[in-house]
């Protein structure tokens, strides 16, 4: 299936390069639920919580098209979850992106990951503590993300990556992840984190949060995400985060014309 891009994605690198200015929100949260494609009822139960987030579907998953094709019924946003080496030597998913690529071994490797999820607007790692800390990778892998007008999550498997910097530089958008919900996969542990996104929110406006499709998290998520809400919460998806920014941008230059 080919995949579609965001109507918004081609002023995505202008609005980048233009370096728009922080706006003034609510507390928001950008959540991210990696590693769908596996198991298409946590998938298809992810596409379907009723507020918004983000779908993180590893290419070639067995699901990974008709989970992407549920997300996108149900108003949610799909990213590839795109395998990477990592320093621990797991084994990488097929497809995956790994050190000693040749430029055109590593471009269709990407090229293909692209092709197989389907409406995705952005990319985040999955695994790549290694990868991302290697800068000729991540070049190649802006410049291509550049070329598809897609926005770039990195989810921070190792404090060393260079993958943020690298997509600043090639005026890719792009956020970096704050905090694991269920590093810990136990019902207290995944409250406690969810109970940190207030306080981080209000310090910092946005937090990106990753989570997994495990079913202590979606419970978990099912039972407070309305709480969040009337406590000051708005979560948010990346293009609706590149929306803002391009509303905020646009009504800048209007006050410069006509003060």
């Amino acid at each position: 299936m080919q995949r579609m891009l965001n109507p918004m994605a081609w002023c995505w690198w202008l609005i980048w390069l233009l370096c728009t200015p922080a706006i003034a929100h609510a507390e928001r949260v950008m959540l991210i639920m990696d590693d769908i494609g596996y198991n298409l009822q946590a998938g298809i139960a992810v596409a379907q919580m009723p507020f918004p987030l983000t779908l993180a579907i590893i290419p070639f998953s067995p699901h990974a098209e008709e989970i992407a094709a549920v997300a996108r019924a149900h108003g949610k946003e799909v990213i590839v979850h795109s395998p990477m080496a990592s320093l621990d030597g797991r084994m990488v998913d097929p497809g995956g992106l790994v050190p000693g690529m040749s430029k055109a071994e590593f471009d269709n490797a990407l090229l293909s990951q692209l092709a197989a999820v389907p409406f995705a607007t952005g990319l985040n790692n999955h695994m790549g503590s290694l990868l991302t800390q290697q800068p000729q990778s991540m070049i190649w892998l802006m410049q291509m993300l550049k070329q598809h007008q897609l926005y770039f999550i990195d989810s921070r498997t190792t404090s060393a990556t260079v993958a943020g910097e690298t997509a600043m530089a090639a005026q890719v958008p792009t956020w970096q992840r704050d905090i694991f919900l269920d590093h810990d996969r136990d019902a207290y542990s995944i409250n406690q984190q969810i109970g940190k996104l207030l306080p981080m929110a209000e310090r910092k406006g946005l937090v990106v949060a990753i989570g997994h499709p495990y079913p202590e998290t979606i419970t978990a998520l099912t039972e407070t995400w309305q709480l969040l809400q009337t406590q000051g919460i708005e979560f948010v998806a990346p293009s609706h985060v590149l929306t803002d920014q391009l509303l905020a941008r646009k009504k800048s230059l209007q006050r410069a014309i006509h003060p």
